[in-house]
């Protein structure tokens, strides 16, 4: 069950077909649809300029963002509390101001770079490198996979 922290209904999660894995941590900051609301300026307007995170599934304007999005992303996102490098653990996408979240926002720029060489394990799609010892390469992929995987 989610429980909204505005309105304390209760809801099951396929209700919504709300697919997310909202961690426990995070639950008690969930909104139901009816109270949700821009989590920066608390404006429940603009609901077409509005995203709300993958990981959280809290709502937010993309002109509040920081810096603002143009559009709504095609593909995945995730707020400044959510997102994180899946591979490295990275909080931000890169020492440069110009780096970029990449693959829905789930890998930091340095990762990208070895994930477009196929530099990672094709299971748990974490990135290699030649520390990564514990792998085997696949005769038919031809690719590294870790041996825990």
């Amino acid at each position: 069950f989610l429980f909204c922290r505005d309105c304390g209904d209760s809801f099951h999660k396929y209700c919504f077909d709300l697919t997310l894995k909202i961690p426990p941590e995070k639950r008690n900051m969930w909104r139901c649809p009816a109270c949700r609301i821009c989590e920066v300026c608390k404006g429940e307007e603009n609901w077409d300029e509005m995203l709300c995170c993958d990981e959280c599934d809290r709502g937010f304007h993309i002109y509040c963002l920081r810096p603002p999005l143009k559009q709504i992303p095609a593909e995945g996102w995730r707020c400044s509390e959510c997102v994180r490098c899946l591979s490295c653990g990275s909080k931000t996408p890169g020492p440069k101001g110009s780096d970029r979240w990449r693959k829905d926002y789930t890998l930091c720029s340095s990762c990208w770079v070895e994930y477009e060489k196929k530099n990672y394990c094709p299971i748990c799609k974490v990135v290699t490198s030649s520390k990564d010892i514990k792998m085997v390469n696949c005769d038919s992929c031809q690719m590294w996979v870790h041996v825990t995987c």
